[in-house]
Order: C-alpha cells, then structure tokens, then sequence
C-alpha cells in the first residue's frame, strides 16, 4: 500500500493513531534499538504475519495457541511467566500481531503486568481491524463468560496492513464483515451498501475498513466506559454473545463472526416483534447474513436464557439488549423479555 491513511482516536486518557498502511513503515515510528519489546503471536500470525515484520535489534516472541478457547487466564499466564524475573518491566512495549482474541489478550496481559505496560495493536484480520483493536477495551473469557474478565486501556497506536488480510481464509474475511454490516445497520444505510459490496481483494479496500473504525469511533468517544450510547455496538451481540458462550461451555467453541451473524439475525426478528413491524431496508443485509452463514443452529431454550442471564452487559438481573426500528436508529438498554426472547428462538428453529 503506497500511501497511508489514519484516524485520530479519543482514548480513555489520550488520543492514539489508527493507521493503515505498509507495516514496516508504520512500526518504525514507534520502535528504537535501546526498548524492551514483547511480540505476542499466535500459531497463524508467528507463521504468516510476523515475517513480514522487519525489527532489526533484539526482542521476545511470545506465540500462544491459535482458537478462541485459548483467550483465556492460563494464556496470560504463559506471557507473564515468559516475562516474570528477566528485564522486561513496566516500560517494555508490547506488540500484539493478531486477530481479536490475540488483541484482547495481548491488551490486557500488557496492562495489568506490573500495573500497565504500553501496547501496540496490529490486527491481521478484517474483524480484529473494524472492531476489537477500537475502543479500549482488552479481557478474555472465563467460566463460559465472554470477556468476563478485563479492563479499559487504550493502545499507543493501532497499526493496520491490508496486506495481512491475504493470509486469511474466506470465512475469517466473511466474519470481519460481520461487524462491519452491524456498524452500518446502526448508524449509515450508505455503509450497509458499501459493506455488501465490498470485496478486500480488491483494491482499495481502505477507505471501507476506515468507514466502518470512523463509526465505531462515533460511539465509543462520548462514552468510554461504555455507560450509554456505546452500547448501541452491542447489537447482535445479546443473542449473539449467549450463543457463543452456549458452544464455548461445550468445548466446541465457535468464530465470534458467526456467532454474531447469529445474533444480528435474532435480534432483528426480536425488533420486529417489540416494534410490531418489519424492519425496513434490513432485507439485502438478511440476504447476507443467511447466505455466508449456516442456519442458527437448535438448542434448548433453558441454555439459551442460561447464557443470557449472565452476560455482563446486564443491569439489576434484567436482561438488556438493543433494538432496530430502522436502520440507523438503534435503541440501548433495552430490557429483553423472556416471553418474546422464546417467541423469536421459536420462530428461528422452525424448520
């Protein structure tokens, strides 16, 4: 990619650059020979994404199982015993080179390690670079909860090459335009078009990725803890969320993408029961959603309402959640009832 492009984003205590472009170019604003630095990988990114990277001096790679129930405590773990008792201190950089699970990891084993070390997100997945390296927010899972365990922390840069989206599989691509259809179906009819249309083979795919980071930005710098209008970006994610935690406490964990492409589909069905209305402009959306996926899949119910119920986004054991009346007008903290989250489950399972 010759020429770069960025945003400013308003962190919790200070703005940072995301950036799209060349990696090498980008990382050398932010590397000197004399720093401590902490490269955390994965099985798929240490093969085909950290190559690409040139550091020319002396650094620690630190590479964890690839898969989403390894987002987990004892993975921490492995990167704080790799760390604990040699020079790595609390001015050590982490480089977190991943998709979301190593972001979200990587981001928060770096800022509870001797009480906050900086972090450098370099995503290599469509869904990592629209979604989970914005916004501050780092964890991982535990007890069958998604992001039961984490804190807000702001990156120093968030550093994007296209490039990387070359070594991903289609249904990783498919998964990251999950996220980017739901930031469209909340916020810009013109982005739902724009995502539908958009193939990252084909160059240029920046401004697109750039959109979709800009309207997750427009949430997120009002409300950084993630108190009010933020919670519009938990469309999809009430149904969504219980879903994939349903399949985690199964031990047959599930992508995020697919899980929430689940969900978007459930909670539109859910917002045209409370409505009493269909949904319009959502129906080339659904298109998608119901084409690139498998069918939701059937459980019972009583697991369903389980999962649900301990999601951390609840308030007061009320089951909270959002809701479309057309695109571009989402409603938050909604209190989702039980008989209409049975009538939608219902609904979706008929064969």
């Amino acid at each position: 990619m010759s020429e770069s492009m960025s945003l400013q984003i308003q962190g919790i205590t200070v703005a940072y650059s995301y950036t799209i472009g060349d990696i090498n170019t980008m990382l050398s604003e932010y590397l000197s020979e004399d720093m401590n630095l902490v490269v955390v990988v994965d099985e798929n990114t240490d093969k085909h994404c950290l190559p690409k990277l040139d550091i020319p001096f002396s650094h620690l790679v630190i590479e964890l199982p690839q898969g989403p129930e390894h987002k987990s405590l004892a993975s921490c773990q492995y990167i704080w015993q790799q760390l604990a008792g040699q020079k790595y201190g609390r001015d050590s950089l982490f480089i977190n080179v991943g998709g979301g699970q190593i972001t979200d990891l990587g981001g928060f084993a770096a800022s509870v390690y001797k009480r906050g070390c900086p972090f450098i997100h370099v995503p290599t997945t469509l869904l990592g670079a629209v979604d989970a390296t914005i916004g501050g927010k780092t964890g991982i899972d535990f007890a069958s909860i998604k992001n039961g365990i984490g804190v807000f922390s702001d990156p120093k840069a968030v550093l994007f090459d296209p490039s990387f989206l070359q070594t991903l599989q289609p249904e990783q691509v498919r998964d990251g335009k999950v996220e980017m259809l739901k930031h469209g179906l909340i916020h810009s009819e013109e982005h739902v078009q724009d995502v539908l249309s958009y193939d990252p083979a084909t160059p240029p795919l920046g401004k697109v990725v750039l959109d979709s980071v800009n309207i997750k930005h427009h949430f997120v710098k009002g409300d950084m803890m993630d108190n009010g209008i933020r919670r519009c970006l938990n469309f999809g994610h009430t149904f969504g969320h219980a879903i994939e935690s349903f399949f985690l406490a199964e031990n047959n964990p599930i992508s995020h993408g697919c899980a929430i492409a689940w969900g978007i589909q459930l909670e539109l069905a859910y917002s045209s029961l409370h409505f009493n209305q269909s949904i319009e402009g959502t129906e080339y959306a659904m298109d998608f959603l119901r084409s690139a996926f498998p069918p939701i899949p059937h459980f019972a119910f009583e697991e369903l309402m389980h999962h649900m119920r301990d999601d951390k986004k609840n308030r007061a054991q009320k089951i909270l959640g959002v809701v479309l009346r057309r695109i571009a007008d989402p409603h938050f903290d909604l209190e989702y009832e039980v008989g209409q989250i049975k009538k939608t489950w219902e609904n979706v399972q008929r064969p």
